[in-house]
């Protein structure tokens, strides 16, 4: 590739993260069955510890939907996933587009899909750092789909689960009153939030792991998540939160693939016979105490640790959910002002209190139109194979908008739902120049070679002084 002129290999490198692929996924009973009797002898190594408690019911099968997607979709939503991961501020703006470096990395391969060649060159990849980061990707994707095929007309959003811990539980040492019980130092990774108009949101946790290892490696993975995802308790009778487990192989025979388990039962953020939690308004930061209080048929109580929300809390909680989900979003467009506004003081350190005299945070100070839909958004210069290119993250204008107004706005499922059905992907690639796409929350992600010479493609324009000085300078 490197003996190719500039403008066909980047010609080639953009094909490439269009390419169709399935994720292969399997979930059947004997994947279930392993990882059960896998659970059963470490249980017996903490018996013979000493180190005895409750223990996780075991995962089962979960249905298994047919994912297609591209590379680019799968950066898209690894973009968005870390939006608020924790981040030293001076890092803003290399933190935003993180998920860049990955841009040659994955391929179809027969139509599945796979890691590239350049993506084995341990030169310039980390191993590690490549199965962590595209298996939370991969995960996530695999894991929304197979919810939305459980629970139709549902849309489920992913948020961060430490960031929405944090407005109700003392997370890191700095927050804890001296004496507080120290919470589980392993969380699961994500909250999967249901949201469908006038209904009570579904709740789920969602923990997926990533390895170039063999199978075994993929059991223990599952058999570490199933422990993590017990760590949430819903209701008065502390019933475990429903889960998705996934652990992904970057080395499988044939391609990436995944390994699901979990559970699907419960989750509903509502009480039977009440009234619809309200989504709007502002949140009390808590300081609840990180155990789970369980009672046998016997009356008998027994604590472990864990992070509890009784029927009492789904309010509460709800709104948390929300309010994080928007911070997630609006970062990813640039936004992180608002999106401070909508997080409780604890979890505001992943905004970052220093970011301004920084000015290194990516901005929402662009507007483009595409087919007729203003995107407000965010982006960045940079050369992709040799090759001058923008990229762009935002959300439609009309969604940023409901978004800056109240988190919990009323009317954003129909106008979210308005937008979909508005958009063109094929006429909005056309008139962009290059990639474009939106997701199921409305968040869009595009890249483009800058000055192709079409005059009819869509144009950036700059909602701010600084923001066109700054691009002046970045084309010079």
């Amino acid at each position: 590739m490197a003996d190719l002129p500039a403008d066909a290999t980047f010609e080639k490198g953009m094909a490439q993260l269009r390419q169709p692929a399935e994720i292969p996924v399997r979930s059947n009973e004997r994947l279930a069955g392993a990882v059960a009797r896998l659970a059963a002898e470490l249980r017996d190594e903490r018996r013979k510890k000493g180190e005895e408690g409750e223990e996780p019911p075991d995962p089962g099968k979960m249905p298994v939907p047919r994912i297609g997607t591209t590379p680019w979709d799968i950066l898209q939503a690894f973009g968005r996933a870390t939006a608020l991961s924790s981040q030293n501020p001076s890092r803003g703006l290399s933190h935003h587009w993180n998920c860049l470096r990955y841009l040659t990395t994955l391929c179809s391969e027969n139509g599945i899909l796979a890691r590239s060649e350049d993506a084995k060159d341990t030169r310039y990849h980390n191993k590690g750092t490549q199965s962590r980061d595209l298996g939370i990707a991969v995960a996530l994707l695999v894991a929304r789909r197979t919810l939305e095929r459980l629970h139709p007309g549902y849309r489920f959003e992913v948020v961060d689960l430490e960031l929405a811990l944090a407005a109700g539980w003392a997370m890191r040492a700095r927050d804890r009153e001296q004496d507080a019980p120290k919470p589980p130092p392993e969380r699961p990774a994500f909250f999967l939030v249901g949201r469908k108009a006038a209904a009570p949101l579904l709740l789920a946790v969602a923990d997926g792991r990533g390895s170039h290892a063999k199978e075994p490696l993929q059991h223990k993975q599952l058999t570490r998540s199933a422990e993590l995802a017990y760590l949430i308790a819903l209701g008065s009778d502390a019933h475990p939160v429903p889960n998705l487990l996934l652990s992904t192989t970057f080395a499988g025979k044939n391609g990436i693939e995944v390994l699901m388990l979990g559970n699907d039962d419960g989750g509903e953020l509502g009480v039977p016979g009440g009234s619809l939690p309200n989504l709007s308004g502002e949140v009390e930061q808590q300081n609840f105490i990180s155990f789970i209080t369980t009672t046998d048929e016997d009356g008998n109580s027994t604590d472990r640790l864990g992070f509890h929300i009784e029927p009492g809390g789904y309010e509460w909680l709800s709104r948390v959910l929300v309010r994080s989900s928007a911070a997630m979003l609006l970062t990813f467009a640039g936004d992180r002002d608002t999106a401070s506004r909508y997080l409780t003081q604890r979890q505001g350190f992943r905004i970052g209190g220093e970011r301004a005299q920084h000015g290194l945070d990516a901005q929402c100070d662009v507007r483009i139109t595409v087919n007729g839909i203003d995107l407000d958004s965010t982006d960045h210069v940079f050369r992709f194979r040799g090759v001058r290119v923008e990229v762009f993250s935002g959300l439609p204008l009309h969604l940023y908008e409901l978004l800056k107004e109240d988190p919990g706005h009323p009317g954003y499922e129909a106008e979210l739902q308005a937008i979909h059905r508005q958009w063109r992907q094929s006429a909005a690639e056309r008139h962009w120049g290059g990639i474009i796409t939106m997701d199921r929350d409305g968040a869009v992600m595009a890249l483009r070679k800058i000055d192709d010479g079409d005059r009819n493609r869509a144009e950036i324009r700059y909602l701010r002084g600084d923001a066109a000085n700054r691009r002046g300078k970045e084309q010079e």
